[in-house]
């Protein structure tokens, strides 16, 4: 089980320039509320929200630890700056879970961006950044596990994360989506599978089992039934759900729901860990080779592309011919064009 955590997406721009002094910003003032635990929360945005939220994360993994499970998470490390800044005892009662392996950290980039769309230099640089600022929080493991941002990545991309881990000698996992797998190419879409021409491990989640608990699109009675029938197929005996952190504050029972499917889960017999935890169990077997959809992203406008889920939401045009294309707003079309411009 993987929650992918992001917040920073409210800062509308920096104050102070100099890399010499702390950083001050503008935050954007849009007042929110949300009900979580039967407990009305308010904030002066949506970033400011989730964050005062991630108070209830050490709880959450107490809970987990409580039922022998273990999950993943990625912070981006501008979301652990925030942490650090304005809720000084959260980051403190996260970095001790950390610091006590109750949960695993799996690297992402800084800032968010689409990897793929930057200048290869850049590209470098980010991922340089990104192992120093995780470095001294990894704890020991056979594997590094890391998230590109919406999970869109290439080749190409991939190739200089490995050149720039490669001093860790530690074998490298990405956090994917079923939908970054050739369908046509013999293996499982939702197995772990070694991506094709690099060194690198694909563990692609399921996209309907985790939307289904993402967007409470079943009970938790319906969605284990079809995790287990799920799991009893012959092609795959496991499953990676995976999705954004802030889905367990969705509605006010979300955390509840969530702790008792994981309790219901653990009682039929089956073991519920980290991605990088099941890599080490099965790393001995043979694994699959993955040919992957290039510019594949798990939350994709899959009716723009043919049905693909791919990066024509942050482009602004389609990627499978660069046309212009639109969304529909209130029932009015909204060209997408500024986002290529």
């Amino acid at each position: 089980w993987h929650f992918h955590g992001y917040q920073p997406g409210d800062i509308l721009y920096r104050i102070e320039d100099d890399p010499g002094k702390p950083i001050k910003f503008k935050e954007r003032s849009w007042r929110v509320s949300i009900y979580s635990a039967e407990r009305r929360i308010s904030s002066n945005n949506w970033t400011d929200l989730m964050l005062k939220l991630y108070k209830e994360l050490p709880k959450i993994l107490d809970e987990i630890t409580s039922i022998g499970a273990r999950v993943s998470i990625d912070i981006e490390p501008q979301t652990l700056d925030l942490l650090a800044y304005k809720h000084p005892s959260t980051f403190r009662d996260i970095m001790r879970h950390l610091t006590e392996g109750t949960f695993e950290l799996i690297m992402t980039y800084p800032f968010h961006p689409i990897v793929p769309h930057l200048e290869m230099p850049s590209i470098k640089d980010l991922t340089m950044i990104m192992r120093a600022l995780y470095e001294p929080l990894l704890q020991e493991s056979s594997f590094l596990g890391v998230w590109f941002p919406e999970g869109v990545l290439t080749v190409k991309t991939l190739d200089v994360l490995d050149k720039v881990m490669s001093k860790r000698q530690k074998r490298i996992f990405v956090i994917g989506d079923e939908c970054h797998v050739r369908r046509s190419f013999g293996s499982s879409s939702t197995c772990p599978g070694v991506i094709s021409n690099t060194p690198i491990i694909l563990c692609p989640r399921s996209r309907s089992l985790s939307d289904a608990f993402s967007f409470s699109l079943l009970s938790t009675k319906e969605l284990l039934k079809r995790l287990s029938d799920f799991l009893r197929t012959p092609t795959c005996s496991h499953c990676l759900l995976a999705m954004d952190l802030e889905t367990l504050f969705y509605h006010e029972q979300k955390i509840e729901q969530f702790l008792l499917l994981l309790n219901k889960i653990s009682k039929a017999q089956y073991s519920i860990c980290s991605a990088g935890d099941f890599l080490e169990r099965i790393i001995k077997r043979n694994l699959p080779i993955h040919e992957i959809v290039e510019y594949a992203s798990w939350s994709g406008y899959s009716d723009v592309d043919s049905g693909f889920s791919l990066d024509s939401r942050w482009l602004g045009v389609r990627r499978k011919d660069f046309k212009v294309f639109s969304r529909k707003v209130y029932g009015v079309k909204i060209s997408q064009v500024w986002k290529y411009a």
